[in-house]
């Protein structure tokens, strides 16, 4: 199994952008091939702050999820975070 996480800050205006952009994003993820688990969680200390968590089968299925168009929209994305992503 690979795991893959990705910690966004997003700008407080821009939260809403952001969130719905993911979930658009989410639904067509999980049913791609090798997805076992692709979530967006939301800390609760801080609301501005979320975290992508992907599982995949392999890491090809990972690579092939990267070369698809919803990952040119998580890269859209980091206009609207306040810091570098991590």
């Amino acid at each position: 199994m690979i795991l893959s996480t990705l910690k966004m800050i997003v700008q407080p205006k821009k939260r809403s952008d952001l969130l719905e952009t993911m979930r658009g994003m989410l639904e067509p993820a999980r049913v791609e091939r090798g997805c076992l688990s692709y979530r967006l969680s939301e800390d609760v200390e801080n609301t501005n702050a979320f975290v992508l968590l992907e599982e995949w089968a392999t890491q090809e299925d990972l690579e092939r999820h990267i070369s698809k168009d919803n990952q040119r929209r998580i890269l859209a994305l980091m206009d609207l975070l306040s810091e570098q992503p991590e």
